[in-house]
């Protein structure tokens, strides 16, 4: 018998004795068992997923998928987050779409259940993925709600920083007049006077005078700021120039940075 068969029988099995919870009682006959019940069995599916990570990932994330909802019957919905993370990574490299769509169900699971504190870290983990995966669609997407996580738990140095990542996905799709209005939106988390927003505006500057080596210069003294992800993508010039500011404006908001120290 081959490996990835016996762990498909063990997982048959796991999965044949989850079901029994079920059967035992019918209906539950209290609140307790109905909430203990749902819980055994999860803990017995997530095995089983764990078992078919590597031989069947499709179907150990399906199992993670039930595992959750378990988890979320017994009153567990941070358990439930996790594992449906736990479903996500399983998928990465085989179906990026499922992967990404279990990843956004975990996000909005602690966003709902008010645990963003908790859950913080999916947040990176699906950016992380999404940017691997060329899906920069799906990377602003997760970097916009990041912004607002971050802001929400009063993180406000990640939070700005995230504005400055959620820049840097939208230029590195040549997309610069939806970066400049990135930036105007993020003024609501009080990002003006700061070390980002400085960086934010040097980076503008290059894209409106086409100068390469400014942005080139720009991003590589300001590298701290951003994840591994970020720093990876290709950040290039405009070949003519683009008017994002009335130049008029753009220098008042220099000079007034300037005049803060933060330049």
């Amino acid at each position: 018998m081959s490996r990835a068969q016996e762990y498909e029988n063990k997982a048959r099995e796991l999965l044949k004795d989850t079901s029994s919870f079920f059967g035992l009682f019918g209906s539950p006959p209290n609140h307790m068992q109905a909430v203990e019940e749902p819980y055994l069995a999860a803990q017995a599916t997530l095995t089983a997923a764990s078992l078919l990570e590597k031989t069947n990932p499709e179907r150990s994330a399906s199992i993670y998928k039930q595992a959750s909802d378990l988890f979320y019957q017994s009153n567990s919905s941070d358990r439930a987050a996790e594992v449906l993370e736990k479903g996500a990574r399983v998928l990465e490299s085989t179906n990026k779409k499922g992967a990404f769509d279990l990843y956004m169900e975990s996000i909005n699971m602690n966003e709902q259940e008010d645990r963003i504190q908790i859950g913080i870290n999916t947040y990176s983990a699906c950016l992380a993925f999404t940017l691997r995966s060329g899906m920069r669609d799906e990377a602003l997407q997760v970097s916009l709600k990041m912004q607002d996580a971050f802001f929400k738990i009063k993180r406000q140095t990640s939070c700005f920083r995230q504005v400055l990542a959620t820049i840097l996905i939208l230029l590195s799709d040549k997309k610069y007049v939806d970066a400049f209005n990135a930036y105007t939106d993020a003024s609501k988390y009080g990002l003006d006077q700061t070390e980002e927003s400085a960086v934010i505006l040097s980076i503008f500057n290059a894209v409106e005078t086409a100068d390469q080596e400014l942005m080139d210069l720009t991003l590589k003294q300001n590298r701290y700021l951003l994840e591994n992800e970020v720093l990876k993508l290709n950040i290039s010039v405009p070949s003519q120039p683009v008017q994002l500011f009335k130049s008029s404006n753009l220098q008042a908001l220099q000079d007034e940075i300037e005049d803060e120290g933060i330049l």
